[in-house]
């Protein structure tokens, strides 16, 4: 059986990077992975990496759950070298250029011979690995060499087929420890007769950091005035379609799309009559009643003046982060479609948010906007008490570093 698996897995490597590359020449997305591939040995030969401490996140979404911490390594530790990799152009384009890291790079691709030339170069002494994206060549190689890798933001569930069940059981040895963000995960794990350790999700540390930053944005405030706003958060087409059969009271809405791009921000500006773009004249702005966030970064920050939130998945995929709103003790409103978040099933058993089948969303906004202050008191105490997995990693480092 693993002699079948392993050739079965090399199979798959060699299927995976052929149909990415027949996918490049229709796929932007893939186009980019495949360029952004070519940087990897001059972006990290560059860079005297040796005896780093190395980050991997798959994506943009896993990389900002660690940022917080990769800047506080930066911050103590300024001569040691970091090297942050992504395997999906979605972190990667976003953050090549990140501030807190002596080298961006995607991760080498399974071939033995790019691992052994990527790891030569490299030479991490620690390498922090976030949540999932296991590459057993990589993972065996660092192995071999006793590197610890640690697992952050583990999340594992029940109802995995038995060949990823398979493979997790060959890959998990591999790490040092095994980090999960709850006792759902941790039991998955004791089932597979593995050992791991609950440590709250470091987006908790990232958003108090946030929090707690004075920011101001005129165009929002201009914007906002003195009247209530609802934050419609991380909205796809299938949550506009809701919120646009919506009547509007006396708030402020703030309409925030998971993509930018110039096509989706037409058709959601076609939806809502009388909506502005926030990179209008703030002058256009003055008056509107629904704006249009059409730029990236600033959710994180808007949702301190939220009345109500609306964060949007819950009627595609799954339903988007919940812990940024939740710093700001936000009332929250989410979709159906949360069963691969275990946040959003945290926060409905602790009674914590709302839930819309989508015909009802004027409804829940209501009862969200006019909730008690206790509410908001419960889940203020909620994230604090989800506060300190920074230091606890920062313990982790110090202990298997050369400092």
């Amino acid at each position: 059986m693993r002699v079948l698996f392993k050739y079965g897995y090399t199979a798959f490597v060699y299927l995976y990077y052929a149909a990415i590359k027949l996918a490049s020449c229709f796929v932007p997305k893939a186009r980019l992975w495949l360029k952004g591939r070519e940087d990897i040995w001059s972006r990290i030969g560059n860079a005297d990496l040796k005896n780093c401490i190395w980050f991997h996140a798959s994506s943009l979404g896993e990389f900002e759950q660690i940022s917080f911490l990769v800047k506080r390594v930066r911050e103590e530790f300024p001569d040691q070298k970091i090297l942050v990799s992504f395997f999906s152009p979605s972190g990667y384009e976003q953050r090549k250029n990140f501030q807190f890291a002596d080298a961006v790079c995607y991760i080498p691709w399974e071939f033995e011979a790019d691992v052994d030339r990527f790891l030569d170069i490299v030479c991490p002494q620690i390498v922090f690995w976030v949540r999932y994206d296991f590459w057993e060549c990589i993972l065996t190689k660092l192995k071999a060499k006793n590197v610890p890798v640690i697992l952050l933001n583990g999340v594992f569930r029940s109802n995995y087929s038995s060949v990823y069940q398979y493979q997790l059981k060959r890959v998990l040895p591999l790490f040092s420890d095994l980090y999960v963000i709850n006792s759902n995960s941790q039991l998955v794990l004791k089932e597979m007769e593995f050992n791991s350790e609950i440590m709250s999700d470091t987006r908790f540390d990232r958003m108090e950091e946030i929090r707690n930053q004075e920011w101001s944005e005129i165009t929002i405030e201009q914007f906002i005035g003195t009247s209530p706003v609802y934050v419609f958060g991380s909205t796809w087409p299938f949550d506009i379609e809701f919120v646009s059969k919506l009547e509007q009271g006396d708030e402020q809405w703030i309409i925030v799309p998971h993509e930018v791009d110039e096509k989706n921000i037409s058709e959601i500006q076609a939806k809502f009559m009388g909506s502005r773009l926030f990179t209008d004249e703030l002058q256009e702005i003055k008056g509107s009643r629904i704006l249009i966030l059409n730029k990236i970064g600033l959710l994180s920050k808007l949702y301190r003046y939220a009345s109500a939130v609306y964060v949007g998945g819950g009627f595609n995929k799954v339903v988007h982060s919940l812990v940024e709103p939740l710093a700001y003790a936000c009332p929250i409103v989410i979709g159906t479609n949360t069963s691969k978040s275990e946040e959003a099933i945290d926060l409905l058993n602790e009674g914590l948010v709302y839930q819309t089948n989508g015909h009802d969303l004027s409804q829940k906004l209501l009862e969200a906007s006019t909730e008690k202050d206790i509410m908001k008191s419960l889940r203020r105490n909620y994230f604090q008490e989800k506060i300190g997995s920074t230091d606890k990693i920062m313990n982790l480092y110090l202990k298997n570093s050369d400092i």
